[in-house]
């Protein structure tokens, strides 16, 4: 690793061991804000050993259902460990994204099966994250957001964006 990952590292190490306090009722400081990092460079930069650590620290900080890696395609998905969008928020390809679109149900099986894939996340990591459009974070914010709300959890969650291109957030 170069200073670069064992920085980014640093941050989100930080960040999980104070989720995880936080979680645990160790620490007399305010809830938590949904706190965002971005994780970008240029091809064999150690971006996916980065993930991987995340992946194992927020596994074993948290549990196995604590963590959502998605990607924006199958093949990047699979890169991470983790799956596409699409199936992470029970919305098909052929979906229209109008906002009407996004709302389920929480009582249907789908909608519960929905609810229950969201209701212990700690961490979410989106790579590729350029790949997905603003229609989809919408619907993707609002289904999860939704979700978590009728199982009573916290909304709030690290979220970990990523980019395999390197591309400078806009």
């Amino acid at each position: 690793f170069g200073n670069k990952q064992i920085r980014f590292l640093a941050v989100a190490l930080d960040q999980l061991e104070f989720l995880k306090k936080e979680r645990g009722g160790l620490t007399d400081l305010p809830p938590v804000q949904q706190r965002v990092v971005l994780l970008h460079g240029p091809g064999g930069a150690g971006k996916s050993e980065v993930l991987s650590i995340v992946h194992e620290v927020s596994e074993r900080s948290f549990g196995q259902d604590s963590h959502m890696f998605m990607a924006s395609s199958n093949s990047a998905a699979a890169g991470i460990g983790g799956d596409t969008v699409h199936s992470c928020t029970n919305m098909n390809q052929h979906q229209k994204f109008t906002p009407s679109s996004f709302d389920f149900d929480p009582t249907t099986p789908a909608g519960r099966a929905l609810v229950d894939k969201w209701a212990d996340v700690a961490v979410l990591v989106i790579d590729e994250i350029s790949m997905v459009s603003p229609s989809m974070l919408a619907g993707l914010s609002y289904r999860v957001c939704c979700a978590r709300e009728a199982q009573g959890a916290d909304k709030n969650f690290y979220a970990l964006p990523g980019e395999a291109f390197g591309r400078v957030p806009v």
